[in-house]
């Protein structure tokens, strides 16, 4: 992935980092405890007007279903079908694995900085074995000095 790197294995994890229940007299909010479901989406969009001609984005990611991911953050018509991935994976050291393929664009007309929910096709969902996209180890080597 142009700018990012990767991906380099694939993300697993399920869950809704924040759950809302309306039901009752009393709304609540539950938090999941996994601290693997709040992360950081990257995906190198080419939206209009926000990215045209190819801009890295982060945004922070909201549901983990089996099927579908949700995120919110920077977006504009033109960045469906990106690949996204995690930065720091399931755990420790697993950072940049695939998170999937960007699939819907959610932009309230009122926000007009560029800022939406994004959803997409989990990577798990994919029928074929996914090759680790790393061409150079990332960050890059850097030679020792003598």
């Amino acid at each position: 992935m142009a700018f990012w790197g990767g991906p380099r294995g694939l993300y697993t994890s399920e869950g809704d980092v924040a759950t809302l229940n309306l039901n009752g007299r009393t709304p609540s909010v539950s938090l999941d405890p996994n601290p693997a479901l709040v992360q950081q989406i990257v995906h190198y969009g080419h939206g209009v007007g926000v990215g045209a001609g190819g801009t890295p984005r982060s945004g922070t990611a909201i549901s983990w279903r089996p099927d579908h991911f949700m995120f919110f953050g920077a977006i504009s018509p033109g960045d469906s079908g990106s690949g996204a991935n995690t930065l720091t994976g399931d755990a420790l050291g697993d950072n940049r694995e695939a998170a999937g393929i960007i699939t819907h664009l959610w932009i309230d007309p009122l926000m007009r900085q560029g800022l939406g929910i994004m959803g997409g096709t989990r990577a798990t969902q994919v029928q074929a074995t996914l090759a680790n996209g790393q061409i150079l180890p990332y960050p890059a080597p850097v030679p020792a000095l003598p």
